[in-house]
């Protein structure tokens, strides 16, 4: 009898254990779970937190962006209407900018002329002339001026004045500004004077004849509608 009561108290004693050991199989896995669930409650937090500083940046990027293309869209329409050709060249010699009247020019657009380089765009004979200048500005970091006459790509010949000013930064040039006026007309004008051999002795004789010729052309058509009227009715 005793044997089988000591039997049966161990049997029960190793079930107790079982089923304690099943308790606590299940309380740890409701503790993992608790915890994972804990884990991703907070990793769904970080996530939202996250995204919103990810949409912010977005937006804050978006904002500058629209503002720097509103800022380079307002400095093509002011370089477009200056009344000239301006450019803008690195150290490299290639052309980073260029208005709309200066790749007109060259039979060129904007686009088309970024990338290439000065000898590109003005051929070996003009290179030839020009480089001694654009390579002591960029020497120096001084500003250079000079005339030229120029054959286009039409075929038109034309004199620019030409305006080279270094581009600095913490002292060293990294590229240059080019401003040309076309000056054919002042050019023509004086060829006309000296082909017309006339010399003025003074500045006071040159601003009266060039009053004299001033009001002459601003009277032609007076002149040419009296004429008509003349023709048409006769002296009165």
């Amino acid at each position: 009898m005793l044997a089988r009561e000591d039997a049966a108290e161990a049997l029960q004693l190793s079930r107790n254990r079982q089923t304690r050991g099943v308790a606590d199989g299940f309380a740890s896995a409701n503790a993992l779970a608790r915890d994972h669930t804990s884990l991703l409650d907070e990793l769904a937090l970080h996530r939202d937190q996250l995204e919103a500083m990810v949409a912010q940046r977005t937006r804050q990027l978006e904002r500058s962006n629209a503002s720097l293309a509103e800022q380079q869209g307002l400095l093509r329409t002011v370089a477009d209407s200056v009344p000239g050709l301006v450019g803008y060249w690195g150290a490299d010699l290639r052309c980073r900018f260029a208005n709309q009247r200066y790749a007109d020019y060259h039979g060129c657009t904007p686009e088309s002329m970024l990338g290439k380089t000065v000898r590109d765009i003005v051929g070996e004979v003009g290179w030839g002339f020009i480089s001694p200048f654009i390579v002591e500005g960029l020497r120096s970091a001084r500003p250079q001026n000079y005339e030229r006459e120029q054959t286009l790509p039409n075929g038109h010949r034309r004199w620019i004045d030409v305006h080279l000013v270094p581009h600095l930064e913490a002292g060293r040039v990294i590229g240059f500004f080019v401003l040309i006026n076309d000056i054919t007309a002042q050019r023509q004008a004086a060829q006309a004077v000296r082909d017309a051999g006339w010399e003025s002795p003074s500045d006071e004789e040159k601003l009266r004849t060039g009053v004299m010729i001033g009001s002459g052309i601003g009277g032609l058509p007076l002149i040419e509608n009296t004429h008509a009227e003349l023709v048409a009715r006769g002296p009165r």
